[in-house]
C-alpha cells in the first residue's frame, strides 16, 4: 500500500508531517462517500432548505432514505430514481 506525505498544522502553529495510509486518504475525499447523501447534500442539491428534507422524512414524499444509528443517508441512486419519477412529460396541445 503506498503511503502518502501530508502536513496538517497543529494547533500551536507548527508544520508537522504524518504518513496516511491510501485507503485512508480514500475516506477523507468524497470519492467513497459520494455514493451516499447527507440530508445536507440532498438539500444542496434540491435547492430547498434543510427541514423540507426533515419533513420529507417523517411525513412521506422524499427519496428513500436509511438510518445509521441516528445519521440519516440517501443512496445517490435512489434520489436519482426519486427525481426521475417527478419529471412532468409536456403533452402537445393543438
Amino acid at each position: 500500500m503506498t503511503r502518502h506525505v501530508r502536513q496538517w498544522r497543529l494547533g500551536h502553529g507548527n508544520d508537522k508531517e504524518r504518513q496516511v495510509p491510501e485507503g485512508r486518504r480514500a475516506r477523507e475525499g468524497r470519492s467513497v462517500a459520494a455514493k451516499h447523501l447527507t440530508p445536507e447534500d440532498l438539500a444542496e442539491r434540491m435547492g430547498v432548505p434543510v427541514m423540507t428534507v426533515y419533513a420529507w422524512n417523517s411525513r412521506g414524499g422524499g427519496p428513500r432514505y436509511m438510518k445509521i444509528g441516528k445519521h440519516v443517508r440517501y443512496k445517490l441512486a435512489d434520489v436519482e430514481a426519486w427525481e426521475n419519477r417527478h419529471y412532468v412529460e409536456q403533452v402537445a396541445v393543438c
